[in-house]
This record gives C-alpha cells, sequence and structure tokens, in this order.
C-alpha cells in the first residue's frame, strides 16, 4: 500500500534559505521512517541544491505570488492532484511530525479527508489534506471547486483563505470529535478526523515537558510552537522509544 501513497508539503521562501527548512526534514524523515517507500515531495520556489533534505526528498519548483500565498497553495494542489500517480496523496504541512502508521486513511472507502475541530469560523484545519485517488474524476470536480471558492474571497482573508473556503464549501459543523464522520458532498466522498488523532496540536504544558497526548498519530507545531519540533524529533522519531511508538497502530 505505502508504494501508492505520496505525502506532499508546500513551503517557500521569500528571502531565501532559511532554518526553516529544518522543519521539512524532520516531517520528511519521519513519514519515511513509517512508511519506507512512500514518496516524498516539496512544492517549493528554491531549487533543491539550495536545501539540505534528504534525497529521497523529490522537489517540484513552483512560480509564487506572495500577495496571494495560500491561493498558490490551493492551486498547486489542484494542479498536483491532476497529474498525480499512485493511490493515496497526503498534502501536510512542514512543521508536523509522523508518530505511528496512519491506518484507516491508506484505504479506499472515502475520496478527501480533513481533520475537524471546536472553531466555528475554521472548522476545518488547512495543512492536512488526505486524498485518496480512486475515483479521481470526483477529486479534481472537489480541488476545482475549491479554488473557486477560494477566489470568490475578500483580499482581507486570504491568508486564513484556504480554512474560510474549505467551510464555506462543505459547511461541517464545528466539533471535537472522538471517531471518525464520513458524509457525501457534491457526490464526494468527505471523512472528517479527530485533530486529536491526526492533526494534533501539543498544549503549552504538553510543550514544557516534550510529552503529547498517547493516542496522537500526527503532531502539528503551529506557530510559536515550532521551537518544540527538534526535541519532540530527538525523543520520539529519532531514538529507541521513536521505533516502539511507530510499532502501535
Amino acid at each position: 500500500m505505502e508504494i501508492s501513497t505520496t505525502f506532499v508539503m508546500f513551503h517557500v521562501f521569500k528571502d531565501g534559505v532559511n532554518d526553516s527548512s529544518r522543519f521539512i526534514d524532520y516531517a520528511a524523515s519521519s513519514i519515511r521512517l513509517i512508511y519506507p517507500k512512500a514518496n516524498v515531495v516539496l512544492l517549493t520556489n528554491v531549487s533543491l541544491s539550495e536545501l539540505l533534505l534528504p534525497s529521497f526528498v523529490t522537489v517540484n519548483l513552483i512560480d509564487v505570488d506572495f500577495t496571494k500565498l495560500m491561493l498558490c497553495r490551493v492551486r498547486e494542489y489542484k494542479n498536483f492532484i491532476e497529474r498525480a500517480v499512485g493511490q493515496h496523496v497526503i498534502f501536510c504541512d512542514s512543521d508536523m511530525l509522523f508518530l505511528r502508521p496512519l491506518g484507516e486513511m491508506m484505504v479506499k472507502d472515502y475520496d478527501v479527508a480533513f481533520a475537524l475541530r471546536r472553531n466555528k469560523t475554521q472548522p476545518i484545519n488547512g495543512g492536512l489534506y488526505f486524498v485518496n485517488l480512486h475515483h479521481r474524476d470526483r477529486i479534481q470536480r472537489f480541488f476545482a471547486q475549491l479554488v473557486d471558492t477560494f477566489e470568490a474571497l475578500l483580499a482581507d482573508v486570504h491568508y486564513w483563505g484556504d480554512q474560510i473556503a474549505l467551510s464555506k464549501l462543505l459547511a461541517p459543523n464545528a466539533a471535537k470529535l472522538h471517531r471518525s464522520l464520513d458524509t457525501i458532498w457534491n457526490g464526494v466522498r468527505i471523512r472528517y478526523l479527530p485533530s486529536r488523532v491526526y492533526n494534533n496540536t501539543p498544549r503549552p504544558w504538553l510543550l514544557r515537558n516534550k510529552l503529547f497526548l498517547p493516542f496522537a498519530k500526527i503532531l502539528h507545531f503551529k506557530g510559536p510552537r515550532k521551537h518544540a519540533i527538534e526535541g519532540y524529533r530527538n525523543r520520539y522519531i529519532t531514538s529507541l522509544l521513536g521505533s516502539l511508538i511507530r510499532r502501535l497502530t
């Protein structure tokens, strides 16, 4: 199953390569420890020679309009889907660490999946898309509509535009899920996932102690939490403890 899986990160640099490039390395390496044969792709505006990344990361150069950065990201996702091969594509932020196998997401009984949270205006986090290409026509229709919805938004919401567009398009009820929830939108099978499992952002007291909730599969170090990534990576990804965690489903 892993051979047909591609993980895609979108990360661009406005003033040349900076220290955040190491986050890409950490995320990519955590993926490969779980899925050794998975493809890992970086959509970026700098060449591979400028980045100190593992050799298994494929760099796809893209053009970026920094005034419409998140719209560029959604458009690039749409373009990637149109030429993607294999069964599954997972679009993920570069400030994530993958702790253990993703289980239910490596199956064929959904089309697109998102982590759902209890946030009335932005219930879907745009940092993670699970895409099953089994019914490619449905996926292409979904991304085309998502881009159209995003393009219709006012300019002042552009940074959060993908999450607002997803909310307008799918209109999910903001919720703190304890298990996955399946629904249908325009013939597309949507799966909502519990954020605490698939997009877990450690709270401050957990960060201080380099801990995470025991059921989490993906940790997301949003905003100021990025300073903690390296400590978590050293404790849970590259260590013996990390190898034990990866054996737990």
